[in-house]
């Protein structure tokens, strides 16, 4: 993508991969709240998760397939409704199969990020009230001890819940993804985000403990990946479109990086400060910071305190409508390090778009703001883009396109679009 005048050199200790999760890729029927949300035709273009790429099938075919695109790491997520579909019972055989999948990427010397929670709750929790209900936080921490216990000696590192805003923004405020609330549910959100950072505290701590106490080494780097976007007022010359600028990025990303790094929890995830606003105790909690960027929002002040986006009709956008600025991720990136000061993993950045070239641009785009920021200080250890294949892209169905790889929709052969031969060039060579 550059020409000879102008090639980016991407440094040596980047490390590059994609992304993925469980419900997005797997396929098969599970008995998780995302395939009773498509059961109920929810998805808006109808589509279901059984129908997801078929990886849950394939997993030997793709990690070849990751080994010849040159990845050098590999976020993936563990279904927890697979291995325990019940309260009490855990599936031996789903077990052995992620630890199958684990083996053979590091056979192939594929680093693995494996995620524990990424918007799928098992039945079980979902009908117990999901992440409104505290006692989650037992259920999820026994979850976590099982699966770090039998698969952790095959990883060093672990990202313990994907985006619990996103989460619990569209779950209860916009009510299109699971629990789908009747109405908009604000004290809904507000405990299912708070209950979401306890449980990453809780999981940092345990699992730290349970890599000593096996004496494995390395020790275990823990993290959470936080979805930012560049927020901007949509009109700057406008006191209140400021004002709900820096109340969007307060609720959606400061708010929720100090509760997760040190335990802070301030109001609407915390109480008023006459009450203990450190649930889980003060500490360092966290060992990276996921950064999942995506887009930029340009905020509109709303009369009812809503946060509502007016684009810039001039920008370029994906196919769903989300404004494209790669200067975005270095921004955050900056004032994501400036608050926390921690290493950095670009946990997910991608683009929508059936237009492939789109993709290829945005790829060189962003890894050319990843170089920028890290020739700044900022220390940014990974980079993964979001996704290896077309497959679930949640509320949307399977419609969105995502992937560096096409997915057959019949027969699921997996054909490297032009942008993951790119992409593929790039991590081979180290060269934009």
């Amino acid at each position: 993508m550059s020409d000879g005048a102008n090639v980016i050199a991407l440094p040596d200790d980047l490390l590059l991969g994609c992304a993925t999760s469980a419900t997005q890729i797997e396929g098969g029927d599970v008995a998780h709240s995302w395939s009773r949300h498509c059961d109920a035709g929810k998805t808006r273009d109808g589509s279901h998760t059984r129908d997801a790429g078929g990886h849950w099938e394939r997993v030997a075919e793709d990690v070849d397939l990751l080994s010849q695109m040159h990845q050098q790491t590999y976020r993936m997520s563990i279904e927890w409704a697979r291995v325990q579909p019940e309260r009490g019972r855990w599936d031996e055989d789903a077990l052995a199969r992620y630890r199958e999948e684990l083996g053979l990427l590091r056979d192939k010397g594929i680093v693995p990020l494996v995620t524990l929670h990424h918007f799928t709750n098992p039945l079980w929790v979902e009908d117990a009230r999901g992440w409104e209900n505290r006692e989650i936080l037992d259920a999820f921490l026994a979850y976590v001890e099982v699966v770090v216990d039998r698969l952790g000696d095959l990883v060093t590192d672990w990202v313990t819940v994907n985006e619990p805003t996103v989460y619990a923004f569209h779950g209860y405020l916009e009510r299109n993804w699971p629990p789908a609330t009747r109405n908009r549910h604000l004290r809904g959100y507000r405990l299912s985000v708070r209950n979401m950072l306890r449980a990453h505290i809780r999981a940092h701590k345990h699992i730290h403990e349970i890599y000593r106490g096996k004496g494995w080494t390395p020790d275990a780097r823990v993290g959470i990946a936080l979805h930012f976007m560049d927020f901007a007022p949509s009109r700057p010359g406008k006191k209140r479109d400021r004002f709900a600028t820096w109340l969007a990025e307060q609720l959606f990303q400061d708010e929720p990086s100090m509760a997760h790094a040190r335990g802070h929890f301030l109001p609407p995830y915390g109480f008023p400060h006459r009450y203990n606003n450190f649930p889980e105790g003060s500490g360092d909690f966290t060992d990276f910071v996921g950064v999942s960027y995506y887009r930029r929002f340009r905020v509109r002040f709303h009369p009812r305190g809503r946060i509502v986006e007016r684009p810039d009709s001039s920008a370029p956008t994906s196919d769903l409508g989300w404004e494209i600025d790669a200067e975005g991720l270095r921004r955050v990136c900056e004032a994501c390090h400036e608050s926390l000061g921690k290493p950095l993993f670009i946990t997910g950045n991608g683009v929508a778009a059936a237009d492939d070239a789109t993709r290829g641009r945005f790829i060189h785009d962003h890894l050319a703001q990843v170089v920028a920021a890290r020739d700044a200080g900022i220390p940014i250890e990974r980079y993964y883009h979001q996704s290896f294949l077309d497959g679930f892209e949640w509320g949307e169905g399977m419609s969105p396109k995502f992937g560096l790889v096409d997915v057959d929709a019949e027969t699921q052969e997996r054909t490297v679009k032009p942008s993951g031969k790119y992409y593929t060039g790039a991590c081979e060579s180290r060269i934009l």
